[in-house]
């Protein structure tokens, strides 16, 4: 009994010894076959029929994928040099024996093309890093040279936004809220702002201010061209522009205000804010403005409650506003164009042309006017009738205190009861805002101003960036419904 016994135990041990002839390919194939994940075929041998076989070859092509490289007349799992490569069912493009595999390329060798030179991971790729990139597309992302988007992409904190190319050091000038006018307005030396501007000049003529409070007054000499970078700092006091100053401000917040005067047409300065807040630690007149060209793009200055504590009053100018909210204007032989944007007070209407001889144009589209204010686009009542005024697709969110008379208006809406046409364009309604006495305006899914706008309207997009139109039409006002 003893030695029956005995026999039994070897034999079952012997039972689960794995078949060296069984296999398979996958845990799929294993588990259909019933067979253990270890039952896996010798070098030489591959697995077919989840039986190990030693197959003849003359090339790849009489392989397979489970072996595809033919090796010595006999197909193999494993690569040993770059004459097996690709192998059978492989790409041309992996040339390389690395490790048992055809790959792309080798670390550290010479092997992809110029358009991709960079080997990661055995794989040709335009970069790695930063470093790999170079003119209008300097950033390294996902493996390939894109332009910069944000001044921290750039080695010298400074992004060229318009072209997503990094500017050098060498062309910047570097301020700080510690700065003096006798530093040298360098990386390791910053300068005061003043300072920079008077040193700015062609080639260097990009200031790059740190982040912080700039407590300065700040007077930008006349026939001055430079950008600022602001980067979101801050300057308290107001910053006054010369005549014939060229002078682009990103990112900035004034809480100063700014004034800018040309003495002569041929003198104008031009001054554009990009992302920038205006006034807004301020509670009188902020922004003042003659003979010079303004142009505002996401860009806020403040709300004020009445013409005598206007936010700006612009003489003898050119204004464009876009994606901006603004407060309250005053307009003084001045041509405006405002285009997807907010307006905290119907004022922005109020143009008091002297008794020049001279013109006030203004152009509206896509715009909310937010608050209560004079509306009529003739004249102001005051004075003679020299104002040209055009009004499209825009949205009155409270009611006009004038009678409406003119016909300037073209598929504008007024937020009122009654549902009838007040003026020539200018359509009563409740437009539904979706919290107004919180300054929201975006319009709810039930507003008449959803499609509503002109069908040979070609405005890309709203306020907040939303492309345009949502629906079947553009929406009237600063935002899109979506």
């Amino acid at each position: 009994m003893r030695v029956v016994i005995t026999m039994l135990v070897l034999v079952s041990a012997a039972c689960t010894k794995p078949n060296p002839d069984l296999c398979c390919n996958d845990a799929a194939d294993c588990a259909a076959q019933g067979i253990s994940m270890d039952h896996a075929c010798a070098q030489g041998l591959i697995c077919r029929g989840n039986q190990c076989i030693a197959e003849d070859c003359s090339d790849n092509t009489s392989c397979d994928a489970s072996a595809p490289y033919c090796i010595g007349g006999t197909c193999a799992e494993m690569c040993t040099d770059d004459s097996q490569c690709p192998g059978f069912g492989g790409s041309d493009g992996d040339p390389f024996c690395v490790a048992g595999t055809c790959v792309q390329c080798r670390a550290g060798g010479s092997d992809c093309p110029a358009s991709a030179s960079v080997c990661q991971a055995n794989i040709c790729v335009q970069c790695a890093t930063n470093s790999d990139c170079d003119g209008a597309t300097p950033v390294c992302v996902d493996n390939a040279c894109r332009g910069c988007g944000s001044n921290s992409d750039c080695a010298s904190g400074a992004c060229e936004m318009n072209t997503g190319s990094c500017l050098d050091a060498s062309s910047l000038l570097y301020v700080s809220p510690g700065g003096t006018v006798v530093d040298d307005c360098t990386e390791a030396d910053p300068c005061s702002l003043s300072h920079a501007f008077v040193l700015a000049a062609a080639g260097r003529d990009t200031i790059l201010m740190a982040p912080g409070t700039y407590s300065e007054s700040v007077a930008v000499p006349a026939g001055t061209t430079a950008t600022v970078l602001g980067g979101g700092a801050t300057l308290t006091n107001a910053i006054t522009f010369s005549s014939s100053s060229k002078v682009g401000i990103e990112s900035l917040n004034l809480q100063g205000g700014f004034t800018c005067t040309g003495t002569t047409a041929s003198q104008e300065s031009s001054i554009g804010f990009v992302n920038s807040t205006l006034g807004t630690g301020m509670a009188e007149i902020v922004i003042g403005v003659t003979s010079c060209n303004i142009t505002m793009s996401k860009t806020v200055s403040p709300n004020f409650s009445t013409i005598q504590t206007a936010g700006m009053i612009i003489t003898d100018s050119q204004v464009d506003l876009e994606q901006s909210s603004i407060g309250q204007v005053v307009l003084d032989s001045t041509t405006a164009a405002v285009t997807t944007s907010l307006t905290m007070n119907n004022s922005l209407l109020q143009a008091l042309n002297k008794a020049n001889g001279k013109f006030v144009t203004i152009d509206i589209a896509f715009t909310t006017i937010s608050g209560p204010g004079p509306t009529d686009c003739v004249s102001d009542g005051t004075t003679v009738a020299n104002i040209a005024e055009h009004i499209s697709n825009s949205v009155f969110a409270a009611i006009p205190e004038r009678q409406l008379t003119s016909t300037c208006y073209q598929n504008d809406m007024v937020n009122a009861s009654g549902g009838q046409m007040l003026t020539t364009g200018l359509q009563a309604a409740v437009v539904q805002f979706v919290d107004p006495t919180h300054g929201d305006f975006h319009l709810t899914a039930a507003s008449p101003a959803i499609d509503y706008a002109s069908a040979a309207a070609t405005d890309p997009i709203d306020f907040d960036g939303i492309s345009r139109p949502q629906g079947n039409g553009r929406d009237v006002g600063a935002f899109e419904f979506h």
